[in-house]
């Protein structure tokens, strides 16, 4: 069976959200980013990776997120 591979893109500038970074927004005790990476988890993917820009890469780091490559 073929693998699959997800890439989460969380290296945007938010401006239109005047650098407010969205994934970081809080949703139900999480980020937004946590809710993607989660769901991502419980599916068949095989590998889970995040896009991060200098911006946000320390700030993802910081996160609850095994099982994660952070490029």
């Amino acid at each position: 069976m073929a693998k699959v591979s997800a890439i989460v893109l969380a290296a945007g500038l938010s401006s239109r959200m005047q650098g407010q970074q969205k994934l970081f927004l809080p949703y139900q005790e999480k980020t937004i980013l946590e809710h993607v990476v989660s769901q991502l988890q419980a599916s068949s993917v095989d590998e889970i990776m995040v896009v991060s820009s200098p911006l946000t890469h320390n700030t993802i780091d910081g996160l609850s997120l095994p099982g994660i490559s952070l490029c």
